[in-house]
């Protein structure tokens, strides 16, 4: 009770403090009908009903009539479990306001130059609350709808020294520090920039459906994204995936790389048909930093002519001047063909330098000479033979210089040919044998002919000089 009624002494007094600031009119106390009554003449009358009495209604405050001077109170009432109404019977929370008018600000603190002043500010679609700093601009603007900001100072979410604009600390670490949620429609979620109205660094955040998105811009034209496409991981330079796709993963795991679509478990695309264009995996080794040399395996195209595949070797000196570039192996794609140091194969297997190895099979596309030693072979005689020779210049059925130097050998019908003329040699050399034993035969006959007749002339010569 001493509680309600140093109360209702500090409203009186207020009232009375409040009265002497707006007027210097005369004012009055008189008692009704239990009431306290307290009269402004000009402007009406402030009655404080029932103010002793221990009721549902501790203290209710009302205007009889209109109170020009000051803000408007419509009701002030303060109920027994210590809810504070304005403008209700029956506030419903610690402090309710109700009202059916329209204010500019209907619940505000003013400092005396009328700058500083904040509070809650209504217009007919919208209700901001306003803090403003002693020059009277606007710290902070918050709306439900229309733009609201935070002007100056840091913002600390779970935490009380906050060392950024924004700072969130979930120690909890059992739910979500931060949740953005937008529609299914797509649209970006949050948007980081570096400066405020720039065209410069930003990264986005972006969600239609079931495929978020990040996108980074270092100005308008250099733009990175990477998020999920269709069920599939993209990386992209354009700001919507499925454009420019640089590297993708498939759901079912297939990897691609400038692609859309990884087609198999390693999907690359490297070059442009048609153009002067190379691309592929670079190996390198660098000393004192400098690229000395290159190995690199990918696809190439020459202008006009069809892709291949091809492993290049590249060299660079100690000033960084490439000096060696060699295409060491080339596989066209529409022949399948193999160079070796060079890019124009015209065989499975074309090889400009020279091979080492220990041993060369090579299958014939030819009959071996087998035929030579055959009955009915018709072996050139050696007459005929070198009146060819003498004519041509080389063998029968061997190519001559120029054409070899023109138009190379094939190792397998050479050696072929050159096996067959071994083996008409070996005939050659056996029809020499032969008439070369019936030659020594002869002579061996002769021989002993010519000893025999010696003889006989030794005999005679002995008898002769006997008689």
């Amino acid at each position: 009770m001493k509680k309600q009624i140093l109360l209702l002494v500090a409203l009186c007094l207020s009232m009375y403090s409040f009265s002497q600031v707006i007027s210097n009119e005369a004012f009055s106390l008189s008692n009704s009908f239990g009431d306290l009554q307290m009269r402004r003449y000009v402007d009406g009358d402030l009655v404080f009903k029932r103010a002793l009495v221990p009721s549902a209604t501790l203290l209710n405050i009302n205007y009889a009539g209109d109170f020009t001077s000051g803000v408007k109170i419509h009701g002030l009432k303060l109920v027994v479990d210590g809810n504070v109404g304005i403008g209700t019977a029956n506030p419903g929370a610690l402090f309710d306001i109700h009202s059916t008018k329209t204010y500019d600000h209907w619940l505000s603190r003013m400092n005396t130059n009328g700058n500083n002043w904040s509070g809650f500010w209504e217009t007919s679609d919208n209700i901001r609350l306003l803090l403003r700093d002693t020059d009277g601009n606007i710290d902070v603007d918050l709306r439900p709808n229309g733009s609201s900001f935070i002007n100056g100072g840091n913002l600390g979410i779970g935490i009380t020294s906050p060392t950024a604009k924004l700072e969130i600390n979930d120690d909890a670490a059992t739910g979500n520090g931060l949740v953005i949620a937008g529609g299914g429609s797509g649209g970006t979620l949050a948007e980081f920039k570096r400066d405020i109205g720039a065209t410069g660094s930003s990264l986005k955040i972006h969600a239609s459906s079931n495929d978020p998105t990040l996108t980074f811009t270092n100005n308008t034209t250099n733009i990175f994204s990477i998020g999920v496409d269709g069920g599939s991981y993209k990386i992209s330079d354009n700001a919507t995936l499925g454009t420019n796709d640089r590297f993708v993963v498939n759901s079912n795991g297939n990897i691609g790389i400038g692609v859309e679509t990884a087609s198999s478990i390693l999907d690359v695309k490297t070059i442009n048909y048609g153009s002067n264009q190379e691309g592929g995996i670079n190996l390198s080794s660098y000393y004192n930093n400098i690229n000395r040399w290159t190995t690199q395996v990918g696809l190439k195209s020459t202008s006009g002519g069809s892709p291949r595949f091809a492993i290049t070797t590249k060299q660079r000196d100690a000033s960084n001047v490439e000096y060696a570039n060699t295409e060491a192996i080339s596989i066209p794609l529409n022949s399948g063909n193999v160079g070796i140091g060079t890019t124009t194969p015209d065989s499975k297997l074309t090889v400009k330098g020279n091979i080492h190895a220990e041993e060369v099979k090579v299958d014939l596309s030819v009959p071996g000479p087998d035929y030579v030693f055959n009955a009915d072979y018709d072996l050139t005689s050696l007459e005929t033979l070198q009146n060819y020779i003498t004519k041509n210049k080389h063998l029968p059925n061997i190519p001559s210089a120029k054409e070899m130097e023109a138009n190379g050998i094939e190792l397998g019908v050479m050696n072929m040919k050159l096996l067959e003329k071994i083996e008409e040699l070996t005939l050659y050399t056996l029809e020499q044998e032969e008439k070369l034993k019936n030659q020594m035969q002869i002579n061996s006959s002769l021989n002993k002919r010519l000893i025999r007749l010696e003889q006989l002339l030794l005999n005679k010569a002995e008898t002769t000089k006997k008689d």
